[in-house]
């Protein structure tokens, strides 16, 4: 059967470190189904299971990732575990962009998630019209968001006024999603009178103007 061919190549990017969980095998094989989408996983773990050709995996340590965040933020972060990486996530497509070259669009990922079919709702309307998608209507989500891979958008992050504090802190802000201000944004709070610093807004929006 001849693959589809889709207009908007997208990678997600995943970094894991330490052993793999219980479930991962799960993921992979709901990978296998997304065969259109790129998985770039950036573990310092061996590979214990054969893996489909859309899964990438790049060794690195968690000292090597301090060193490119420095290189492309230009002061030091604090990552002094593996969980700390979710504050980053919003800066993964500046950190990685060299291995993001030829995508349209890169999105952070999760492996605690069963994947369906990510093209169904990712439709080519959609990601013509948008540039940062939520699968939720009140905030991003860490385990799966899509950003347009462009400048603008892989260096969105820094409309926090709080992005290095964050980012030099080693306490973990949840700084992917809503800085632990999920009450509020369920009640649907505006974000500019949220409490606490947040880079999500609510729904789909464009950047593009």
């Amino acid at each position: 059967m001849k693959e589809k061919h889709f207009r908007h190549k997208i990678a997600v990017v995943i970094c894991w470190f330490g052993d793999w969980p219980w479930y991962f095998e799960f993921f992979v094989h709901s990978v296998r189904y997304n065969k259109s989408i790129d998985f770039i996983i950036i573990t310092d773990s061996p590979i214990i299971i054969p893996l489909p050709s859309n899964i990438r995996i790049i060794n690195l340590s968690l000292s090597e990732i301090k060193v490119l965040a420095f290189q492309k933020l230009g002061f030091e972060v604090a990552i002094e575990n593996a969980y700390k990486l979710c504050d980053f996530k919003p800066a993964y497509g500046l950190f990685f962009e060299d291995l993001l070259t030829g995508y349209d669009f890169w999105a952070h990922g999760d492996l605690d998630i069963i994947l369906g079919n990510i093209r169904h709702f990712l439709t080519a309307e959609l990601l013509d019209t948008y540039d940062v998608i939520a699968l939720r209507h009140d905030y991003l989500t860490g385990y799966f968001t899509p950003y347009r891979n462009n400048t603008k958008l892989n260096n969105l992050f820094k409309i926090s006024k709080h992005y290095r504090t964050v980012f030099a802190n080693a306490k973990h802000f949840c700084f992917d999603e809503t800085n632990f201000c999920f009450k509020q944004f369920s009640n649907q709070i505006h974000y500019s009178r949220v409490t606490g610093d947040v880079l999500n807004t609510a729904g789909i929006y464009n950047t593009s103007n």
